[in-house]
């Protein structure tokens, strides 16, 4: 399935998001609407691993870090958590697609330490 990144919503200058019933990120400028939802972390996680000792989660962030101002909004994160050297490993995405592909390459990323 290709999932058509969404276009930076200039009426949405908070640059917040949460998901529709259908996982489609959707702009969400009313800051009480967004803080009961996000507070949800069932509406948040997408996907969580362990590797070993090591922890790799993938959430919807449900704010834009794309500080840039330019192309789509980063929306979804990958973390390696309680990895050596992995510790610092965190990356960005701007679709829920990405963000699956990602965390795969995260999970292997971990696994790939242990050899």
């Amino acid at each position: 399935m290709n999932e058509k990144k969404i276009e930076r919503d200039s009426n949405n200058i908070s640059g917040r998001y949460i998901l529709d019933e259908n996982g489609a990120a959707v702009a969400c400028p009313d800051l009480m609407t967004w803080a009961r939802w996000i507070e949800n972390r069932d509406n948040c996680r997408l996907k969580h691993d362990e590797v070993g000792n090591a922890r790799v989660s993938t959430i919807f962030i449900g704010l834009d870090f794309n500080f840039s101002g330019e192309g789509s909004p980063l929306l979804w994160e990958t973390r390696i958590l309680d990895s050596e050297p992995h510790a610092f490993y965190q990356e960005r995405y701007s679709t829920r697609q990405e963000a699956l592909g990602g965390h795969e390459k995260a999970v292997a990323l971990v696994k790939e330490s242990f050899h």
